[in-house]
């Protein structure tokens, strides 16, 4: 009986903790027949050392210095000489039916296969990726690590993109799926990936860089006008979500820059989810909030976290330091409270306290 190659790939820099997990999930895999790449990116924490051990398991070792991630990963899909591929990096490892159950779903109408995965916060917290509709690609992305890929497709469309170097894993994706690649979700929970890597460092650059990928395919989707206003809400909940994760120390130096004194009130443009959640932050850093302003006439009058919630009309008057809290509509809210003529306003949005070295820092 021919049984399938299986190319699997790991790259890695400076993984000595997690590496040897991450080898031993694919050398004690149930398919039969796998051929077993490592690219390493010159490690200096004893990564290496660790590697070697499993020298005689591993079908090509490479220890030389790359670009950065999505190079290495392009060095071992050149050395690739099976049928189908996948790749999981040294600070994850796969089930040890992942394999099987990849190739059990990849039939004659299949190029594609991708799965759920489990993605761990630290020692305890865990969670599983959502059922995800392949459609859907144009603002948000498959499990990379459950994606298993026949080699033929990288030979047509090419591989990772490295003007990329944050988000190239979803550009490819995208690439493929514009070019009509055949994708099939396996329902299943193959991977386990490590909340920690080059992605989740860098929160901000890596949605900036999916945004433009988005947008720059954009033409390319029959329904444009609906993904990109969904493509603009993936983004802002992002960096609304990056906002409210800065320090508390590092948002009250620029709440006082902003507006001051912390004596002065506070007043949140936004009564919904994140608003809620600001108050409570805001509260922490030593600020009063004193209600909340919306839009919306389901809110107007009711009272939201014991404050009311009161119509945008107020800030016509007196003296006002407000804070967007926006996911849609923050910059239209900015115009709008500016339309008032109150000199003695002052307005931020809360997105504008986001700078790169400040995401990067989380």
């Amino acid at each position: 009986m021919n049984v399938t190659k299986v190319s699997i790939i790991t790259v890695t820099f400076n993984a000595k903790d997690t590496i040897e997990q991450t080898i031993l999930s694919i050398l004690n895999q149930t398919w039969p027949n796998i051929e077993y790449i490592v690219v390493d990116g010159m490690s200096t924490d004893g990564t290496w050392d660790i590697i070697c051990k499993y020298k005689e398991k591993i079908s090509v070792l490479i220890h030389e210095k790359d670009n950065g991630l999505y190079d290495a990963m392009n060095k071992g899909i050149a050395h690739a000489t099976g049928e189908i591929i996948g790749i999981i990096n040294g600070d994850d490892w796969y089930e040890s039916s992942a394999v099987a159950d990849m190739i059990a779903s990849m039939d004659e109408n299949t190029d594609i296969s991708f799965a759920k995965m489990n993605w761990l916060v630290g020692q305890e917290e865990c969670y599983v990726t959502n059922i995800f509709n392949i459609d859907d690609i144009w603002y948000q992305m498959v499990a990379h690590p459950t994606v298993f890929i026949r080699r033929k497709i990288y030979d047509i469309y090419g591989g990772f993109n490295l003007e990329y170097p944050i988000a190239a894993d979803y550009e490819l994706i995208l690439r493929f799926y514009v070019n009509s690649v055949r994708f099939k979700y396996v329902d299943k929970i193959v991977a386990n990936f490590r909340v920690g890597g080059l992605t989740t460092r860098k929160r901000f650059e890596c949605a900036r860089e999916v945004r433009k990928i988005s947008e720059e395919y954009l033409e390319k989707c029959p329904q444009k006008e609906k993904y990109q206003i969904l493509i603009k809400e993936k983004y802002e909940k992002t960096l609304m979500d990056i906002a409210y994760n800065l320090e508390d120390s590092v948002l009250s130096k620029k709440l006082f820059k902003a507006f001051g004194n912390k004596q002065h009130e506070l007043c949140i443009f936004g009564a919904g989810y994140f608003g809620k959640k600001v108050k409570i932050k805001l509260e922490r850093c030593g600020y009063r909030v004193s209600c909340f302003v919306d839009n919306s006439w389901e809110k107007i009058g009711k009272t939201i976290e014991n404050l009311k919630v009161m119509e945008p009309e107020c800030l016509m008057y007196g003296s006002w330091n407000v804070l967007i809290v926006m996911l849609r509509w923050g910059e239209e809210v900015y115009e709008q409270i500016k339309s008032y003529n109150n000199s003695e306003l002052r307005v931020v949005n809360l997105l504008d306290f986001i700078e790169v070295d400040d995401c990067n820092a989380q």
